[in-house]
């Protein structure tokens, strides 16, 4: 929130969807969590949730900040980036 001035919307809830962070100005939905081994259904809630966002709101990028992972996920056309959370760190500006 320091980053992007944000104090009153950070999150993203609709009819059972939730996306941890929405940043309109850069049209950025963020998902975060510690690993996407799918073992509890990590990998599918967040993917689908991303997804299930960008048809509501426009979403220029689509990630999911993880551990130690990195990826990117191809669905219903959409890219979703998968970083692990130093190198996300590395470049916040």
């Amino acid at each position: 929130m320091r980053i992007y001035g944000r104090d009153d919307a950070v999150f993203f809830y609709k009819k059972g969807v939730e996306v941890d962070f929405v940043i309109p100005e850069t049209a950025t939905a963020i998902q975060v969590c510690y690993n996407l081994d799918n073992s509890d259904g990590t990998l599918d809630r967040d993917v689908s949730a991303l997804i299930k966002l960008s048809k509501v709101v426009e979403c220029k990028k689509l990630m999911i900040i993880t551990r130690d992972q990195k990826q990117t996920i191809e669905e219903s056309g959409k890219t979703i980036e998968v970083i692990p959370v130093w190198e996300w760190l590395l470049n916040i500006k």
